[in-house]
């Protein structure tokens, strides 16, 4: 995927902005994660589009480091596998 020319389907400035934005003082709170002690961020939430609000499993709270160093080293801090070759860039 990389250096290769646009082609057809390249938007460019044209794309479109996201459906979603997280709005963190309003969006952020008690979950059902929080009663089950949950040391995983709900990724939908990160995006922005968490539709259980607080009947989610996950925390919706931003990320820290408190809560990275709660999980183990096969996963990261949204439940994801960490792969071998895991990079600090890769996200």
């Amino acid at each position: 995927r990389y250096h290769k020319k646009p082609g057809k389907d390249y938007k460019g400035r044209e794309a479109e902005p996201a459906l979603s934005r997280i709005n963190v003082s309003k969006d952020q709170g008690w979950t059902k994660g929080e009663k089950a002690g949950a040391s995983i961020v709900c990724i939908h939430f990160a995006r922005g589009c968490c539709s259980k609000g607080q009947h989610c499993q996950y925390l919706h709270r931003i990320p820290t480091k408190a809560l990275a160093d709660r999980c183990d080293m096969t996963t990261d801090i949204f439940g994801r596998d960490r792969h071998r070759d895991h990079k600090s860039d890769m996200g």
